[in-house]
């Protein structure tokens, strides 16, 4: 597996747990410290082939679904 796959998986999984939902494309980079979009588009598709996540159609990045994760709000 690639390393930089790997922390874009762990970017994607840390932020819908702390935000209750998907980050953008920009935000994956932003938080990965990766500096091309088309990397990010990339490692994203590649997860998906995987099976590790899902994502929407026209891969809305605010449409990617971790595999075998279920995020629960926690009470206040």
């Amino acid at each position: 597996m690639s390393k930089n796959r790997d922390l874009v998986y762990q970017v994607i999984v840390d932020y819908i747990s702390k935000n209750g939902y998907a980050p953008s494309f920009r935000e994956i980079g932003e938080l990965s410290g990766l500096k091309s979009i088309f990397s990010v588009h990339a490692y994203i598709h590649r997860l998906a082939e995987e099976g590790r996540i899902e994502i929407g159609e026209n891969a809305e990045s605010r449409r990617i679904k971790v595999i075998g994760y279920k995020f629960v709000k926690e009470s206040e």
